[in-house]
């Protein structure tokens, strides 16, 4: 008898947990239900964007969020850029049926809907940030549609990450659904980020659903995902953004991770090269302390990226905000980079910091959110590159 009470009382237990899962899954859905003809009024991208990097979570605490909106409000800032699918891969929009049935969904944003028509009234542009192939929780819920090792379980990076193949078709519906569940909520651009293959952990033992893995077949998925992913977002009317290594504005291959910008940048509006100075090595590009030298890194950088062709309008580096490696990331370092891509000819630009505090002294007023000014005197490496365009057009008149 003792028990019979005891099982009793563990099946109204979980009972009990059930009910509470179902009533929060409905909760979920209806909170979040939105009819595509009323979609609240287009914000329309900003002449020059000047974002933010915003957590599901800090959107989902109010204090933050409210703090984050006013600092827009009341500076040269217009845009957020919300992560609503993170490397974790915990799903935080509502509705995505493989998220549901996976049991991976996450309560954040209470209302997302409401969520985007708050920015959308006070006139902020909406981004959905979307970590693709870097998914560790769908990873280990689908296997069978995971980056494997060399005895069929799940493949992890450095930091114990499990990817999706980016070979497996399946993985790109996947995603691309989340992103159309983010335009339907009102977002008006999607930005893709880690539409990448894996970069750090034993790369050797990693194994795809592809017969072939080298440079050429890397570049033709990514690409590949990018040209279906337009597609299938042309009838949303939605603008696409990618996130791309630094390094790619004036690399030549693929950097082993199948990124290269160019041709990336045909399926794309605007490009977002993560151009971090505490994240290129000692040297590059002859600068021998980058993280501490903003300035010429992003110069360089940027200086890269236009010369192969790449329109200045259609770049949107993402910028440190953060300390890294001993060296503080004051206003003044965050300016250098800011005033970089200004001085050739970039004047869009987002601020990157994983905690979402950002450096308020580092920005101007709210009047000069479509606007920007060259250095002047010009600096010696704008100097250079002019006398580099000049020399190049004698040699075409030649």
């Amino acid at each position: 008898m003792v028990a019979l009470r005891l099982i009793v009382q563990k099946l109204k237990i979980l009972f009990i947990f059930a009910a509470l899962l179902c009533f929060v899954s409905i909760n979920f859905a209806a909170d979040d239900a939105v009819d595509v003809s009323e979609r609240p009024p287009r914000v329309g991208t900003p002449r020059y964007v000047r974002g933010i990097h915003v957590t599901k979570w800090a959107a989902a605490t109010r204090s933050m969020n409210e703090g984050l909106i006013s600092l827009v409000e009341e500076t040269e800032l217009n845009t957020m850029v919300v992560t609503v699918k993170e490397v974790c891969g915990k799903m935080s929009l509502p509705d995505i049926a493989e998220a549901i049935e996976s049991e991976i969904t996450i309560r954040t944003v209470r209302n997302w809907k409401a969520y985007i028509d708050n920015l959308r009234r006070r006139g902020i542009y909406p981004v959905a940030r979307i970590a693709v192939f870097k998914d560790n929780a769908m990873a280990h819920a689908r296997p069978c549609r995971a980056i494997l090792n060399p005895e069929g379980g799940v493949w992890t990076d450095l930091s114990g990450s499990g990817w999706l193949d980016p070979y497996n078709r399946e993985n790109w519906n996947y995603v691309i659904t989340v992103a159309e569940k983010a335009a339907y909520l009102g977002f008006e651009e999607i930005q893709w980020d880690f539409v990448r293959f894996p970069s750090c952990g034993n790369l050797a033992d990693a194994r795809y659903s592809a017969e072939v893995h080298n440079a050429q077949t890397r570049s033709d998925a990514i690409t590949g995902f990018l040209r279906y992913a337009r597609q299938r977002l042309a009838p949303l009317d939605v603008k696409i953004s990618i996130c791309v290594f630094g390094l790619t504005t004036t690399s030549r291959g693929d950097m082993g991770i199948g990124q290269r910008i160019v041709e990336m940048a045909r399926y794309a509006d605007f490009i977002s090269p993560m151009m971090y100075p505490s994240h290129y090595a000692r040297g590059t590009y002859g600068i021998e302390h980058p993280n501490a030298e903003p300035y010429p890194i992003i110069f360089t950088g940027l200086e890269g990226a236009i010369d192969r062709g790449i329109l200045v309008e259609k770049l949107r580096p993402w910028y440190q905000d953060f300390s890294l490696f001993g060296v503080r990331y004051c206003a003044e370092k965050v300016r250098a980079q800011i005033q970089a891509g200004y001085d050739v000819g970039v004047g869009s630009w987002l601020l990157w910091n994983p905690a979402c505090r950002f450096t308020r002294e580092a920005l101007l007023g709210p009047e000069e959110s479509d606007r920007f000014e060259v250095s002047y005197p010009p600096t010696p490496l704008m100097v250079r590159r002019q006398e580099r365009l000049e020399a190049l057009q004698a040699e075409q008149v030649q």
